[in-house]
């Protein structure tokens, strides 16, 4: 790259054929790492979300309403419980994959707390605000108990989310890849046994839940996941020769995992309320806008899935080599190339499939419309979330996570609300407002572009430096 020369001492030569042989390799085997630890995700991740797609399947052929409801609630409430979920993943990861053998136990512990009381507030604070707050997302276009009786089953199983994230992160970090990923995938295989069954009943007889069967065959599978993942790491912290502490509130830890925890939460928790604003833009375009957005963006979260797991390793690779001093330029850059080649993937993919999908999920004109629009952008709107994920990362591992809320804020609050909101008063037609949504994913990506090429050269050269945050006795 371009900034090795800076590294060079001075009076040395810039290069060598033996050093760029080094580095070749080098870089290499960091290539082949990454994605030793990467491809159990990936294979798990596809398997999910295909199963996740059934969803749409099993109730294509009930009211429009129904379908707008649940492509309104993944697509809003339910991504944004993801992502908080995968915030926590991360200020987990950002601390336990750096930290001594010795000191693991101890965040463990205190991790597990952590997550189950942040869980139980997230479910009460969204359950306080759930009349207001889904009114607003669909414009006025749902109400009434039904709706919000379906909307608090979703929401009520995310603190099993939560503690899984622990248990199965805890085994990636100690290079356990495929266990997790063969849960995710027998999970995933039950839920798509049990969604006919408890949404059309036992042939076609009771119970015939419908959309809820969706919602409560979901708490099955996640206490099914919980159970097998308390399983798993029991053997695997023996084999490390980890000591679990008794549980007990340990205020310093739980400080510092706060610390990492919010400002990511805090951005996942406003750019979902920016995203409520998108919504209720959208449905000023009807109920059809609304399915098929939904139901476009519900494709693309493979995408956004697949550079979530990306992101993961990257962070427990860095986290590996800073605790050991090793250089991290390898590291760096593998998955730079990584996510490239991801993104390009995922796209040809999505335009080679999607009327496939669509077909296969919809059977409504309108909303197939809608979302194929939606979809042309794909390949922006993939890098667009890469490049942000690379660069929360970097600063997560440096424990210093405030700027990149301070940048993910002015995209979320300011550029793409303002964009959408300009396009909705000038009376643009959707696959013009998806077109504008487009080209401010153009924008985001030079600035974060620029930010990670920086933040390559910080981590890259001075891998021994201590973050921000981290305590004296870090390796």
């Amino acid at each position: 790259m371009s900034d090795d020369r800076a590294t060079a001492a001075p009076g040395a030569p810039a290069s060598t054929p033996a050093s760029r042989a080094d580095r070749m390799r080098q870089f290499a085997a960091e290539v082949r790492a990454t994605w030793v630890m990467l491809y159990p995700m990936v294979l798990s991740s596809i398997f999910g979300y295909c199963m996740t797609l059934f969803d749409y399947r099993w109730i294509r052929d009930l009211p429009a309403e129904d379908m707008a409801l649940l492509a309104l609630v993944n697509g809003s409430v339910a991504i944004f419980l993801f992502l908080l979920g995968k915030s926590f993943e991360e200020s987990f990861v950002a601390i336990f994959a750096k930290a001594p053998r010795e000191e693991q136990g101890r965040l463990f512990v205190q991790s597990l707390i952590f997550a189950g009381g942040t869980g139980v507030l997230v479910v009460l604070v969204l359950i306080g605000t759930r009349a207001p707050l889904m009114t607003f997302i669909s414009g006025g276009q749902f109400h009434g108990e039904r709706m919000f009786g379906y909307y608090a089953l979703v929401i009520g199983s995310f603190p099993l989310t939560l503690l899984s994230t622990a248990l199965s992160a805890a085994m990636r970090t100690y290079g356990d890849t495929k266990s997790p990923a063969r849960i995710s995938i027998t999970c995933g295989v039950v839920n798509n046994v049990l969604d006919p069954l408890l949404v059309f009943g036992l042939f076609g007889q009771h119970p015939s839940l419908q959309l809820f069967g969706l919602a409560l065959t979901s708490w099955i599978t996640k206490s099914l996941y919980l159970g097998w993942c308390v399983r798993c790491i029991r053997p695997r912290l023996r084999r490390e020769q980890v000591v679990l502490p008794r549980p007990g509130v340990e205020w310093p830890t739980q400080g510092r995992l706060l610390r990492i925890f919010l400002p990511s939460a805090a951005l996942e928790a406003l750019t979902f309320l920016a995203n409520t604003a998108v919504y209720s833009l959208i449905a000023r375009y009807g109920v059809r806008a609304i399915g098929g957005y939904g139901i476009g963006f519900e494709l693309m979260t493979i995408g956004f899935i697949l550079i979530k797991g990306l992101s993961m390793v990257f962070m427990i690779r860095i986290g590996h080599l800073v605790r050991s001093r090793a250089p991290s330029r390898a590291a760096l850059q593998s998955v730079m190339l990584l996510g490239v080649l991801f993104t390009a993937a995922i796209s040809a993919v999505f335009f080679l499939l999607r009327s496939l999908a669509l077909h296969f999920l919809a059977s409504d004109a309108g909303v197939i419309a809608v979302a194929t629009a939606l979809l042309d952008y794909v390949p922006l709107f993939v890098f667009s979330y890469l490049l942000t994920n690379l660069v929360t990362g970097c600063f997560q591992v440096l424990e210093r996570p405030a700027p990149a809320m301070a940048l993910g804020l002015f995209f979320s609050w300011v550029v793409t609300p303002g964009a959408i909101y300009l396009g909705v008063m000038h009376h643009l037609a959707l696959t013009q407002l998806f077109a504008l949504l487009a080209g401010v994913s153009v924008v985001r990506q030079a600035v974060y572009l620029r930010l990670f090429l920086r933040l390559m050269r910080r981590l890259g050269n001075a891998p021994a430096a201590r973050p921000a945050g981290a305590p004296a006795a870090a390796g």
